[in-house]
């Protein structure tokens, strides 16, 4: 099969999927002879464990940059159905650690990236099981995820509930953030607090697990219904939460760490960098224009220079030396002060826009020592239009005219798995006059 990146004569190596069977690891793999044409190319293994379309589109640029991407992903999810990789592998949250080094030891990736924090959390998983194991696929998987990440052990201190505090004594801008135990702890601070407040449960992401609250009943409410798991279904968790509000002796979970946190009026911003071993080697600054709802990822961006923003996060980034893409969310108040609200140690829907910094070709230099020649042209209009999620947010919106739309055009399964993402019954979309997101001085990498 052709690769679907105009001008690339590397070959795809097929879809490789694992299954479990009693008898051990099974490979099955397709059309292995256009393996062949991988390994003069630097290996990528990306990992994404939720639907998003940010991994099919991260996938895609890492292509475009002269990256072999190997993914690891459920059967059915987009990154999959839009073959914007170079071989696949299934997704298992509680695998063995056998498993996944089974994977290290065939794909042999020079980098590892995680899209999700569900992803995240697994690697992390078994770096811990291969830390006990002595086996040699142990070994390469330590030293592969080591290299990935920085320091795996310092990942727990970019959890919501411990970042403000390390943030804070590093001299960056902070909003007040305590950690609440339980109900009773979490009375005690409403008591002396001022509404709005915000409270958030560690292994969110999205939006997922933050709650803008504004009165004593809807804290009370929202904070049993963050302490349940993140991946359950959001109406169950409302009527669990129902259920322990009303009934103190019902049974709490204990599952997520809940803080509550000072409301800061502002405008949402985001840096997305690529880091190495505690040092940033490229960043690029945003500030959100619309987002998809009140604690939701932005749609609409504005690229911004914020030299105090950036100066937080590189401080951030050295104390606790991390490697690979991270994206950081502030909040830039009506004086243009940047409060650090949460990190996400991973990729973000703004890692793969190049706007005076090009993330993922200072990623592809520092991995092969070499600067990358070509790739996709620089984006020269300052506001961005995120697809699909502006599309989806709102298919008539104005944006859609006035700024550039981030389409990828030469991904055609890409964009028609994302066109299906919108409801039927939305009202159809204007498509008079919209920017498309074709770079007039494209041009793509040729092996």
């Amino acid at each position: 099969m052709d690769s679907p990146v105009r001008g690339s004569q590397v070959r795809r190596a097929g879809d490789v999927s694992l299954s479990w069977w009693r008898s051990g690891l099974r490979w099955a793999e397709y059309d292995r002879s256009d393996s062949r044409t991988i390994p003069q190319r630097p290996r990528v293994l990306l990992i994404a464990a939720e639907k998003w379309e940010l991994g099919a589109r991260f996938s895609a640029e890492l292509r475009k940059r002269g990256l072999a991407v190997g993914v690891v992903a459920p059967r059915g999810q987009m990154i999959r159905k839009a073959l914007t990789g170079d071989a696949y592998y299934d997704f298992r949250r509680f695998w063995k650690v056998d498993w996944f080094g089974g994977i290290v030891k065939h794909w042999n990736p020079d980098f590892i990236i995680c899209v999700d924090d569900r992803a995240r959390q697994s690697l992390l998983g078994y770096y811990t099981k291969a830390l006990s194991s002595r086996k040699s696929d142990s070994l390469r998987m330590k030293q592969v995820i080591s290299k990935s990440l920085g320091a795996p052990e310092a990942f727990k201190l970019l959890e919501k509930s411990s970042l403000m505090t390390l943030a804070t004594g590093l001299g960056v801008r902070c909003p007040p953030t305590v950690v609440i135990p339980d109900a009773k702890a979490l009375g005690q601070e409403l008591d002396g607090s001022v509404f709005p407040l915000v409270l958030k449960a560690d292994g969110g992401f999205g939006g997922r697990a933050v709650r803008i609250i504004h009165n004593r009943q809807d804290a009370i409410t929202a904070f049993h219904e963050l302490r349940w798991p993140v991946s359950w279904p959001q109406h169950l968790k409302k009527t669990l939460a129902g259920m322990a509000a009303r009934l103190p002796t019902f049974p709490g979970p204990q599952c997520a760490v809940v803080t509550l946190q000072k409301f800061v009026k502002g405008r949402p911003a985001n840096r997305a960098v690529l880091c190495w071993e505690g040092q940033v080697l490229a960043g690029i600054t945003a500030e959100a224009i619309e987002v998809s709802h009140d604690t939701g990822p932005a749609t609409v961006v504005k690229v911004i220079e914020h030299p105090e923003l950036a100066d937080a996060v590189a401080r951030v980034v050295e104390h606790l030396g991390i490697t690979g893409f991270c994206g950081f969310d502030f909040v830039l108040d009506e004086l243009q002060h940047p409060w650090l609200i949460e990190a996400n140690p991973r990729v973000t829907p703004i890692c793969h826009l190049r706007w005076g910094n090009d993330l993922i070709g200072a990623f592809y230099a520092k991995l092969t020592g070499r600067p990358l020649v070509g790739g996709p042209g620089e984006i020269h209009h300052d506001r961005v239009a995120l697809f699909p999620h502006e599309w989806l947010r709102d298919p008539c919106s104005r944006h859609l005219h006035s700024c550039y739309h981030d389409i990828p055009w030469d991904q055609p399964r890409l964009i028609q798995a994302c066109v299906a993402l919108r409801s039927p019954d939305a009202r159809a979309p204007d498509i008079t006059g919209i920017k498309t997101g074709v770079h007039p001085d494209e041009t793509t990498y040729a092996a």
